[in-house]
């Protein structure tokens, strides 16, 4: 986040939530999320592609949160596809 140039408070306002909301992600008391990689590299390639405009990075929300269920899905998909201990 710092790397880029955005503020907690910043990426709070495009959220919509609180900085302190923010601060405890960042710290991972709140949020699984906060310490999965594939999120993370989701997160950033969108920070980095709008780094410099951050209203359209506010724009771009859904498109965060749909690319992140994406890869949520397909590791859910991926996980039920393997053989279990039985099989």
């Amino acid at each position: 986040m710092r790397d880029e140039g955005i503020s907690q408070a910043q990426i709070a306002h495009i959220l919509g939530v609180t900085p302190a909301a923010v601060s405890q992600y960042i710290k991972s008391k709140r949020g699984a999320a906060g310490q999965d990689i594939e999120v993370l590299e989701v997160i950033d390639d969108f920070i980095e592609e709008y780094r410099n405009d951050v209203d359209e990075l506010s724009a771009h929300l859904c498109d965060v949160c749909n690319r992140i269920q994406q890869v949520l899905d397909k590791r859910a998909f991926n996980d039920s596809q393997a053989p279990g201990c039985c099989s």
